[in-house]
């Protein structure tokens, strides 16, 4: 397999995965890659392999469901992999998501933010606003509690403080 087929196969299987995270869907079934995607089923295969090999994706071996990692997300991202407006979306979303959580944090002596008044003044719905809260928590900046709470880490505080002060 040449390496320009190597690349637009990543690009191609990323994209979808990034759509399909930031719709709420989680994950594609391997199978639909061989159906949306035109390539060899044995270079799809060998891709997948390849991504998951460096943590892109991961796969649930029960199910067959594919879905982009952290460090996929990131990948994409980097190198503008999907559309460039929704990759500034979900940046922007990200950004004001954690300038946000780090401010109400702030104002709890235990750091800890009641999740829908973040959606709220960020101006996103309880779902999408898990959607990318995951991403924080993936990053450790923050985690949810059982009540539905968030908090901050270190991490988080750190990182809002080298970046936004």
């Amino acid at each position: 397999m040449d390496w320009e087929l190597k690349i637009r196969l990543k690009g191609e299987i990323l994209e979808k995965l990034y759509i399909a995270y930031f719709k709420g869907e989680g994950g594609i079934e391997k199978s639909t890659f061989s159906d949306t995607i035109e390539a060899n089923p044995a270079n799809l295969d060998f891709i997948i392999d390849f991504m998951w090999e460096r943590e892109n994706i991961k796969i649930d071996t029960d199910s067959d469901i594919v879905k982009i990692t952290l460090k996929g997300i990131l990948v994409v991202e980097n190198q503008e992999i999907a559309d460039r407006d929704l990759i500034d979306m979900n940046l922007t979303i990200r950004e004001n998501l954690i300038e946000t959580f780090y401010e109400l944090s702030e104002e709890n002596s235990f750091g800890q933010v009641d999740s829908r008044i973040i959606a709220e003044r960020i101006g996103v719905d309880q779902d999408e606003f898990i959607t990318h809260f995951k991403i924080i928590d993936m990053m450790d900046y923050g985690s949810t509690l059982a009540n539905g709470d968030v908090l901050i880490s270190s991490e988080g505080k750190t990182y809002f403080e080298e970046n936004y002060e």
